[in-house]
């Protein structure tokens, strides 16, 4: 569904969740500094 390509070309922000590398950062990286991205980033 996503990679449809109306959402294609947004799924470069995206890279550290979709290729699962989220689950690796260690917690003193992810950042929530109200940045919709990074906040998704920390609540994962």
């Amino acid at each position: 569904m996503y990679s449809q390509e109306k959402y294609g070309a947004e799924l470069h922000h995206f890279p550290k969740i979709l290729n699962r590398e989220i689950q690796n950062i260690p917690i003193t990286i992810i950042y929530s500094s109200g940045y919709v991205l990074d906040t998704l980033e920390a609540s994962l």
